[in-house]
Parts: structure tokens; C-alpha cells; sequence
């Protein structure tokens, strides 16, 4: 399956399309804060926002990169198990800063 499928995918789920796995429970439970979102926080992500970079781990597993705040964004690795009707488990989760997906600048580039 190759990214642009995903992203179509991605595109026209609902809640009823989105499974979550053991594994992801317990990374959702162990992270959820103020700042982290829980369940309902990561599902509505999912639906409502575009994610900033996709990454094709496997055939099926992909690493989908959400803008979380101006120092982190939020990782949430899917596999899409079926396509018709479309099921897609949510592996994990996880922050990231933000940074390591940016680029530097062209001057901190030149200077070294």
C-alpha cells in the first residue's frame, strides 16, 4: 500500500473505521496529560486534522506526524488491516520534538 492510498484513506474515516490495540491502550494511558492527548483527544486528530509527514514502515504499518505545539508533535503509528470495509489499528503513540523533522536554517547551514 503506498502513502497516497493512506492519506485518501485517512481522509474519509469515522470513529467506526479506527481500532485500538493493547499495545496502543497502554501508551495512551501512560502519556495522557495536559499536553498529551487521551483516547477521544487522539481519535479526533485523526479525523479532523492532516497529518505534517507520513513514513511507510511496512506494507500496511504506517508513522503518521501530527503538530502537537510549537516544541512537539504527536506520533501515531497505524496499520491498516482491511479496505473494504476499511479497518484501520491504531499501534502507538508518542511525542516527538518537533524539531527533529525541521529543517535548519540556511544560515545555521552556511556557518558550519
Amino acid at each position: 500500500m503506498d502513502i497516497r492510498t493512506v492519506l485518501d484513506y485517512l481522509s474519509k474515516i469515522d470513529i467506526n473505521n479506527l481500532h485500538s490495540t493493547d499495545h496502543f491502550m497502554i501508551r495512551v494511558d501512560e502519556r495522557k496529560s495536559d499536553i498529551y492527548p487521551d483516547l477521544n483527544g487522539i481519535i479526533k486528530i485523526i479525523i479532523n486534522e492532516t497529518p505534517l509527514g507520513i513514513l511507510k514502515q511496512s506494507e500496511d504499518k504506517f508513522k503518521l506526524i501530527y503538530n502537537l505545539n510549537k516544541d512537539y508533535d504527536y506520533i501515531i503509528i497505524i496499520s491498516v488491516k482491511k479496505t473494504n470495509p476499511l479497518r484501520i489499528n491504531l499501534i502507538s503513540c508518542f511525542p516527538e520534538e518537533s524539531r527533529r523533522r525541521r529543517r535548519e536554517s540556511v544560515s545555521d547551514f552556511k556557518s558550519q
